[in-house]
Parts: C-alpha cells; sequence; structure tokens
C-alpha cells in the first residue's frame, strides 16, 4: 500500500515537473523573441523555480506538520498555500473563538499580537538565509476564522520584518 502511495506520489511530481519545464522553456522561447537579455532570461527563470519552491514549500508544511492539526486547546493549524499572486505564504487557523474570548476578553488582541511576534522571530530564523523567500520578497500571512468560518484575526509578516 505505501509503495503504490509513493509511486503515485512520484508519477505526479514528475507530471508536475515536466510541466513546469515545458512552460519554462516555452517562456524563455517567448522572451528570446522578444530580445531579452540572458541575464533577464536567468532572472526569470530563477524567479519561476523560487514560485515552484514556494508551492511545493507550503505541501512540505501540510505533510511534515500534519496538518490539519490542534496546536492547543483554542488553535488548530488546518493548511498552508502559496498565493503566487499576493506573493504570500498563507496558513489558516481555525480558533474556538468562544473559548478564547472567555478566557482572554479584551486581552485577545495581545493574544494574537503575541503570536504574531513569535511567528516573526521564527521566520527569522528559518528563512532569512533562504535564497528562494530573498529572492520572491514573499510576505507570510496568518488568518484566523471561528468554528462558524467567520475571519477573527489576521496579519501580515512582511519581508522587511523577517530579512533583516
Amino acid at each position: 500500500m505505501k509503495n503504490k502511495h509513493l509511486k503515485l506520489i512520484y508519477k505526479t511530481m514528475r507530471k508536475i515537473t515536466n510541466s513546469i519545464l515545458l512552460i519554462l522553456l516555452i517562456t524563455l522561447t517567448v522572451s528570446c523573441k522578444q530580445e531579452k537579455t540572458t541575464e533577464q532570461l536567468v532572472t526569470e527563470a530563477k524567479e519561476l523555480s523560487a514560485k515552484v519552491y514556494m508551492h511545493k514549500y507550503a505541501e512540505k508544511i501540510n505533510k511534515q506538520l500534519g496538518l490539519p492539526k490542534r496546536f492547543d486547546e483554542y488553535t488548530i493549524a488546518e493548511k498552508s498555500y502559496y498565493d503566487s499572486k499576493e506573493n504570500t505564504l498563507i496558513i489558516n487557523y481555525k480558533v474556538n473563538g468562544s473559548l478564547l474570548f472567555d478566557n482572554y476578553g479584551v486581552g485577545v488582541k495581545k493574544y494574537f499580537k503575541e503570536i504574531e511576534n513569535n511567528d516573526i522571530k521564527t521566520a527569522i530564523e528559518l528563512y532569512k538565509n533562504n535564497p528562494n523567500f530573498k529572492l520572491l520578497r514573499v510576505n507570510l500571512g496568518s488568518i484566523y476564522r471561528d468554528l462558524d468560518g467567520e475571519i477573527i484575526n489576521t496579519y501580515l509578516i512582511e519581508p522587511e520584518q523577517y530579512l533583516k
């Protein structure tokens, strides 16, 4: 069963890789017709490769953390994904808002600010030397929804905050 699953993953990854290489080849061919310099072509290829990395990185987060996963009595991390249009790596959370508000009351804003500050410290440790994060200058977003799906908190960590 495990081998079948691994073979399926391998085939899927091979198809994705082949598709990406085909897109890259087409992009480079079209770019050459537009008389771009070699340096511009290399930069575009690096950016495309970095975006592919970001999509795979988001998938890796989901697998390595076993998302969805409960982190504490209030919070379940549901899924991470990379939004290439917004250039943002996003993690969605589901929060038991009523329990959180019952325990923290007006201090709930402070609770989320502490989480954001911890996430900035973690981002500095994880990404400040990562060439893909540096090249793309990726934003890091967190979205917290209550059990009914309503957004109760969001924040965005900008590259300037973690690429120090």
